[in-house]
């Protein structure tokens, strides 16, 4: 079975470089987005660790409820966060929350409950991307 992105993320009016058929085995960041933070990033991960990449705001009062995504390993890269700004782990909640800081390079295990709270009055935003497993040791060691 074959899935397709939504369009809002794919729109081919915008981005013509998207190719349906491969999108899900071969999503890179085009050349036009590799500048800034972003390349950084890719430099110093490698273009492997930034397949499928998006970029998440949440506005103030904003959560996303408990799920469990896939087994797929995620990078979690704050760009823009305050420590009012969560995520929640456990069916419930139970195990706790957790400010994801600045700086910092985070790996979830999205085939795990979790969720999101943004408690505060200013947006925070991630960079998400699917994270290949051959590529944890290295994200490791930095």
């Amino acid at each position: 079975m074959l899935f397709r992105s939504p369009p809002a993320q794919a729109n081919l009016n915008i981005f013509p470089e998207v190719k349906y058929d491969t999108f899900i085995d071969d999503a890179k960041i085009m050349k036009k987005f590799n500048i800034g933070y972003l390349k950084e990033m890719i430099d110093l991960l490698g273009e492997d660790s930034f397949r499928q990449a998006i970029i998440t705001t949440h506005h103030p009062g904003m959560y996303i409820r408990q799920h469990i995504d896939s087994k797929v390993l995620k990078l979690h890269i704050p760009v823009e966060t305050h420590e009012n700004a969560y995520f929640h782990f456990g069916k419930d909640k139970e195990i706790g929350k957790y400010h994801m800081k600045l700086g910092k390079v985070y790996i979830l295990n999205t085939g795990d409950w979790h969720g999101t709270t943004n408690e505060g009055e200013h947006k925070r935003s991630h960079i998400i991307t699917r994270v290949l497993p051959d590529q944890i040791q290295k994200i490791i060691r930095l």
